[in-house]
């Protein structure tokens, strides 16, 4: 079955999940303020999930975490972003419907 659902992008500035089913993810960027950032990247719905991976950012910086081919999340993308953390740029494309 090829996935029917188109590929979308979120701008994120505050701890959230973007999905919270089954996503595909196919890049990351991390853009930080004015000190070093750091953003943790869980593999579900909040930050008792495991970790799916840590960013640091420089000063003034971008971070772009991209991947030869997109990966499976099976239950969603919980990202926790630092109080010197710009904004994340997530790609991504659901995979299936937000269950409860």
């Amino acid at each position: 079955m090829v996935n029917e659902k188109e590929w979308g992008s979120i701008w994120v500035t505050q701890d959230m999940c973007i999905w919270e089913g089954r996503v595909e993810v196919a890049l990351l960027l991390v853009t930080a303020g004015a000190a070093d950032s750091t953003v943790t990247f869980y593999k579900g719905r909040d930050n008792s999930a495991s970790i799916l991976a840590v960013v640091e950012t420089l000063t003034a910086r971008s971070t772009v975490v991209s991947f030869p081919k997109e990966f499976l999340l099976e239950n969603g993308l919980y990202i926790d972003i630092d109080a010197n953390t710009t904004g994340v740029l997530v790609i991504y494309r659901p995979i299936s419907e937000i269950t409860e």
